[in-house]
């Protein structure tokens, strides 16, 4: 009998609330349960691997954007019957001058292209995200700390 009376007392605290507040002031829960924790190492992950692969990304898409203004320009040149004549006048002037040594030809230089796709855009977007779940992870952790007694 004694048995079942301290049961129906404990379950009693613990339907009043008492015990959900008692069990919520003991309970701190780790900061990894938290999903803003997860969502700051996503954001930072991304951002480091944004600014890593970077330079590479810029390189391949320089290379990719040149070939796209050549064809571009080529297909533009086929369609321009003045620029086909002025084509067979410049070869045939060509023909007749005597070719230049190596050594007196200036090396090409490839001109600076101004990126129609960079990664700006990722690196603002997942810098807003690492930024906004800092923030919430700390005022979700300093709400914990306010409310939950320390762990011993």
């Amino acid at each position: 009998m004694p048995i079942s009376i301290a049961a129906g007392l404990i379950l009693a605290v613990l339907l009043s609330g008492l015990g959900t507040y008692w069990f919520i002031r003991v309970y701190r829960p780790g900061i990894t349960d938290s999903p803003w924790y997860w969502g700051l190492m996503f954001c930072g992950a991304g951002l480091i691997g944004l600014l890593g692969t970077g330079p590479r990304y810029a390189l391949r898409e320089a290379g990719l954007e040149r070939q796209l203004e050549a064809r571009t320009e080529i297909h533009r040149r086929r369609a321009d019957p003045e620029y086909r004549a002025a084509v067979s006048e410049a070869e045939a002037a060509a023909a007749a001058q005597p070719a230049e040594s190596p050594a007196t030809t200036q090396p090409a230089t490839a001109p600076q292209v101004k990126l129609l796709k960079t990664l700006g855009p990722l690196i603002a977007l997942a810098s807003v995200g690492a930024l906004v779940s800092a923030i919430m992870l700390r005022r979700e952790q300093a709400q914990l700390a306010a409310t939950t007694m320390p762990r011993k």
